[in-house]
């Protein structure tokens, strides 16, 4: 992995990123042009 550039663990500001997507999530406000793309 290294080889190619990739680190084995993510750095803290990718788990501060993701702890901050848990507990705020985005919003998007609605449209036609925006389509859920979640699993269902």
């Amino acid at each position: 992995m290294l080889d190619h550039g990739f680190e084995p663990e993510f750095s803290a500001q990718v788990q501060q990123q993701l702890e901050d997507l848990k507990t705020r999530t985005p919003q998007v406000a609605p449209s036609a042009n925006v389509r859920d793309l979640r699993s269902k």
